[in-house]
């Protein structure tokens, strides 16, 4: 019995900061993506490899995310490399109706469009480019939306998990590491590139 209790308080404490789990990107709540984004004080990291549903799918998008860096909110964006061959693999598995180049040029467009303050950082994957492909985070100061590819699914079918930081070491702590894993792999963005 007290091998039981033991074994469910382990379960119970490294999942309590997994506060919901979505089969697919697309079934996560729009009231959700919007309080994290509209309530994001210190930091927003977006580390889709394309990004390109926040400008399509979230009402207002662009008019916030200049809020909130007229408000010096620290913001990430990292993205696939458009002419990187890890894009040109994903295309070729995804065969979807827009190329992920394509998305990633659209994004790259949008957020030309941004009055920085100095507060915006935009970055392409490059060392770590195939995690990044298979893996998306989304911080919003202590929550993140993390989403892990299926098959050869497109992102908004990817399974999707909610999560909040409670503690060191948990779920939340060790996807961060993931996503600075990622951005410390990545090269900065020149709007030159664009």
């Amino acid at each position: 019995m007290l091998i039981t209790e033991l074994m469910q308080g382990v379960r119970r404490k490294s999942t309590r900061e997994i506060v919901d789990a979505y089969a697919r990107r697309a079934e996560v709540p729009d009231a959700l993506w919007n309080r994290l984004i509209s309530s994001a004080r210190t930091e927003i990291v977006l580390a889709g490899y394309t990004n390109y549903f926040f400008w399509t799918q979230q009402p207002g998008f662009e008019e916030t995310l200049a809020s909130k860096l007229a408000d010096g909110v620290r913001v990430r964006i990292l993205l696939g490399d458009p002419d990187g061959d890890v894009t040109r693999h994903r295309e070729n598995i995804q065969n979807g109706p827009m190329s992920l180049s394509s998305r990633i040029h659209m994004t790259l467009a949008a957020v030309q469009r941004l009055d920085t303050f100095g507060n915006l950082e935009v970055r392409f994957s490059e060392r770590n480019a195939e995690a990044h492909a298979l893996c998306s985070v989304f911080q919003f100061d202590r929550e993140a939306l993390v989403c892990e590819s299926i098959g050869n699914e497109m992102g908004h079918n990817w399974l999707t998990l909610h999560l909040k930081k409670l503690e060191d070491g948990g779920p939340f702590q060790r996807y961060m590491e993931h996503l600075e894993f990622l951005w410390d792999g990545a090269r900065v963005w020149e709007p030159s590139e664009a």
